[in-house]
């Protein structure tokens, strides 16, 4: 006798043939998209989707330099095409030479000593038309020079490793700098709200976060945990909250004296968490405290940007929270909460450690990522629900993976990449009215952002082209849109299931 779950999954089965068989081709074609794994899967975790298309990377013999040294660089374009032409600019250091041999271009630097962060960025174009560039960061301090193709805070926890090793900076001391760094953001002051926040007897200040992405557009940083702790009793007393939809502290948070408040901010919700990986190579979660609240202002809007990890961290934390919440509110209840590090050296999601992790490292970081990271939750989804049964594994989204290892494997394989990229679109459809105005979010379509200028559409989940069987995660992709969407256009498509129900 045939167990539910065998039963189940031949039900399917035969839903993908139907669902493939009456699918009619679009005017989109995707000949040309070039689809694979970045990382392989090990221990049943499951694999990202990023993409792989025309890069280039930078390196060096090495990431720590006496200030004085002359700096080598090469960097590598990974591409079928040849360099049509390249740029640069410089801040910071001058160009001692520069030059081209087939795909690499070798570079020679020598920091110009006046300021504490200098930078390199080298503009490629390619003769298939392709521009892509990469960006070298340094954080220059006690006569050593570091560097990093990440960010200047990254060059600068190299430092702080470094400083650390040779008893110049206690960990403690590192961690205060750190604070003391992000609280030097800028703040926006304004006097026009609704909002109550924080009182001190009956004067309100209303305090209101926000995230800014890299096109400087300010989005609210919402539902998201912080703690006030009020100096100004007689013992320092914590109370946990979380920002409303708009950013906004909720009302009745009472102090003696704002002069006396401080603000620790989480990139967490009430179920999810971003860590970082500290030198000791303990992961601790991302946070940081504001103690500059002034008295003699009504409004205070505290903005975080993409020029910190923090700030960039806070955008991840957003799309964790957004996808837990949908699952919640499709469900009626929450699923086991997740962790995710940034930055790391990859991206995917651990199934044996529950851990999404996310790549911070070269020129195509992932923190704006929103397709990405909503994929990996899915993954996590899918996990604890019982929804799939990934044996892991490298993949591309236009093959037959059954083609590449088995049918078993292959379904299996495809139908888990395909479901959480759907639930990760579905997701941010569902709350396309509260993510207004970012890239590549709410579009309708898989985007890898920022490898190419506002990103770079890989595929439409309702127009993907691909029909090569039901091992194939494009031909999936496109069953499982049409089951959910109501597009009358399609007189295929006369199927809407609609979130609940899908």
């Amino acid at each position: 006798m045939k167990t539910t779950k065998a039963i189940v999954i031949n039900i399917f089965t035969k839903v993908l043939i139907w669902g493939v068989a009456i699918l009619t081709l679009a005017a989109i074609s995707l000949s040309d998209v070039k689809i694979a794994a970045k990382a392989d899967i090990l221990n049943s975790a499951e694999c990202a989707s990023k993409q792989d298309s025309d890069r280039i990377s930078v390196s060096s013999e090495k990431s720590q330099f006496n200030a004085n040294e002359i700096i080598e660089l090469e960097f590598h374009v990974d591409s079928l095409s040849e360099i049509s032409n390249y740029t640069y600019q410089t801040n910071g250091f001058s160009i001692i030479n520069i030059s081209q041999q087939g795909r690499s271009i070798k570079v020679k630097l020598k920091y110009d000593g006046v300021n504490t962060n200098a930078d390199f960025k080298l503009n490629v174009k390619l003769k298939n038309g392709s521009a892509i560039e990469d960006k070298l960061y340094s954080f220059c301090k006690d006569g050593m020079l570091f560097l990093s193709d990440g960010s200047y805070g990254e060059a600068k926890e190299k430092y702080y490793l470094y400083a650390n090793e040779n008893s110049i900076l206690t960990e403690n001391e590192i961690n205060a700098d750190r604070d003391n760094a992000i609280s030097k953001e800028t703040i926006v002051k304004k006097s026009n709200t609704k909002y109550a926040s924080i009182k001190s007897n009956t004067i309100p200040i209303y305090t209101q976060l926000l995230w800014r992405d890299d096109n400087a557009n300010d989005h609210p940083i919402a539902y998201t945990k912080f703690d006030v702790i009020d100096r100004g009793g007689s013992s320092t007393v914590t109370n946990t909250y979380y920002t409303d939809a708009n950013g906004y502290f909720p009302s009745g948070i009472t102090v003696a004296s704002p002069a006396n408040v401080d603000i620790r901010i989480y990139a967490a919700g009430s179920n999810t968490s971003v860590h970082k990986k500290t030198f000791l190579g303990i992961n601790s979660q991302w946070d940081y405290l504001r103690s500059d609240f002034d008295p003699n202002v009504i409004t205070m809007i505290f903005p975080v940007t993409m020029t910190t990890d923090f700030g960039r961290v806070q955008q991840i934390s957003q799309a964790l929270i957004f996808a837990d919440r949908y699952v919640t509110t499709m469900r009626g209840s929450s699923i086991a909460s997740i962790k995710a590090v940034y930055p790391d050296n990859s991206t995917h999601y651990n199934s044996v450690t529950e851990k999404i992790h996310l790549l911070g490292e070269g020129s195509d970081l992932d923190y704006a990522d929103w397709d990405v990271i909503m994929h990996e939750y899915g993954h996590h989804v899918a996990h604890k629900l019982g929804i799939d049964d990934s044996p892991g594994g490298e993949h591309s989204s236009s093959e037959n993976l059954a083609d590449r290892y088995n049918k078993s494997k292959g379904i299996r394989l495809a139908w888990s990449e395909s479901w959480a990229t759907v639930f990760g679109g579905m997701a941010q459809e569902y709350y396309a009215s509260e993510l207004t105005n970012i890239d590549g979010v709410a579009d309708g379509a898989y985007s890898d952002y920022p490898s190419a200028p506002n990103g770079t559409t890989l595929y439409n989940y309702n127009t993907t082209t691909t029909r090569i069987g039901e091992a194939c995660e494009l031909s999936i992709i496109g069953v499982l849109w049409d089951l959910f969407d109501n597009d009358t256009t399609e007189t295929h498509d006369n199927i809407t299931f609609t979130h609940m129900n899908f």
